[in-house]
């Protein structure tokens, strides 16, 4: 067994991100009404998730690429983390459609049962959907876009030779605005669409790697190290500047081909400078450790699958008070964050902090879970990162 000193490192920065990234699609979905909020952007929280997915989940199989049983290990672990709290959203869904008379259809069900909808996007716009049973649904399509990817991801870090390995997620950053630009006559779908939102996974691929060439040859990659925080205050600004700016079809198109790629850079920079600077004392990265902050991303993933039911539910209890609209979508809204939080740490505390010690022991990783979760080796800067490896939370966690 490793001693303590050998396992990697938790970054718990990463966790801040993941709460970050969380508030933000809540936000987008809460509190759209209210002009000049920044809501109407905040679904450039779910490519921050993916970026954190991409450089979690590949670090992860780069960790277990060298050890027998790497994809028992690594899809029994993923499937453990993300199937449970999924299908048990997802059947509350299903319970609460068929309650209210509006179940949907075997065929659409069955699109979310097996992870297919970013497959077919257009399923995301079509009734029954739109009923409000059934809206709920519209945010599990990044999760479908996640378990395909991952399916096909695993085995091309395992069979890969390493040293090339990085022209695979370079050729799909690449490819995934050039899928934009020719779906954007779909509409809104094409957002939705596995092909149209892979780059967020690679950029976070590509961070993985880089911070792994730091750790075996800081000096090979000194000027990237350290430009990585100049970089993203450089794309955060072209985003905002160019891309942001202007109304019309031109400027969503722009928005849609480049903006998201020029988004999906920024986190990468971003991930990449935090992981490498984990525990320095940078106002950012202390901002980013602040334990409510990093309580929330834990839970994450739970806040994730449950916002939007709760919404529903808060809606139609909040709609039968004959309040007057503004006072009323903000009650509703407020108390669908506080159910969303109060059953997301029902779920954690009830079955997901179980399940990661069940993976644990039946297929142990590089480092086990529950192990990071107690806080094995806090990290003391970026030195005690780059000798060790990192142990971080994304979407999609281990």
């Amino acid at each position: 067994m490793a001693s303590k000193a050998d396992r990697p490192t938790r970054i718990r920065e990463l966790d801040g991100l993941r709460a970050i990234a969380a508030l933000a699609v809540v936000h987008c979905h809460y509190f759209a009404w209210i002009p000049y909020s920044g809501a109407a952007y905040g679904w450039l929280g779910v490519d921050l998730f993916f970026v954190l997915s991409g450089f979690l989940i590949t670090g992860i199989l780069l960790d277990l690429r060298p050890r027998p049983g790497y994809f028992r290990t690594f899809y029994a672990r993923r499937a453990l983390r993300i199937f449970p709290p999924y299908y048990f959203v997802l059947g509350g869904i299903l319970l609460y459609s068929i309650a209210v008379g509006r179940p949907g259809s075997l065929g659409l069900w069955s699109q979310y049962f097996f992870y297919a909808v970013s497959l077919r996007p257009a399923e995301l716009s079509a009734p029954p959907l739109a009923a409000p049973a059934l809206h709920s649904l519209i945010v599990f399509w990044s999760l479908s876009v996640e378990e395909i990817f991952y399916l096909v991801w695993a085995p091309a870090v395992r069979f890969l030779r390493r040293e090339r390995f990085w022209m695979l997620p370079a050729a799909l950053i690449v490819a995934a605005p050039v899928f934009r630009l020719l779906f954007s006559g779909w509409g809104e779908s094409a957002y939705y669409t596995l092909y149209c939102r892979m780059d967020g996974l690679a950029f976070g691929a590509l961070a993985a790697l880089l911070l792994r060439a730091r750790r075996r040859d800081p000096a090979r990659i000194a000027v990237a190290d350290r430009l990585s925080g100049r970089a993203a205050l450089l794309l955060a600004a072209l985003f905002v500047l160019w891309v942001l700016p202007g109304a019309g079809a031109a400027a969503e198109l722009r928005l849609f081909v480049v903006g998201i790629t020029i988004a999906n850079a920024f986190f990468a920079s971003g991930v990449y400078y935090v992981a490498s600077r984990s525990g320095e004392a940078d106002p950012l990265l202390r901002a980013l450790r602040w334990k409510p902050l990093c309580s929330v991303g834990m839970v994450s993933y739970a806040v994730y699958l449950v916002h939007c039911p709760a919404l529903e539910l808060c809606n139609v209890l909040f709609g039968r008070l004959g309040l007057a609209a503004p006072l009323n979508v903000l009650l509703a809204a407020l108390a669908a964050l506080a159910l969303t939080l109060a059953v997301s740490y029902a779920m954690w505390y009830g079955f997901e902090l179980r399940l990661l010690r069940v993976k644990d022991r039946f297929f142990p990783s590089a480092v086990p879970h529950s192990a990071a979760l107690a806080g094995v080796a806090p990290a003391n800067g970026a030195a005690d990162v780059a000798a060790k490896g990192v142990v971080a939370g994304a979407h999609a966690t281990d």
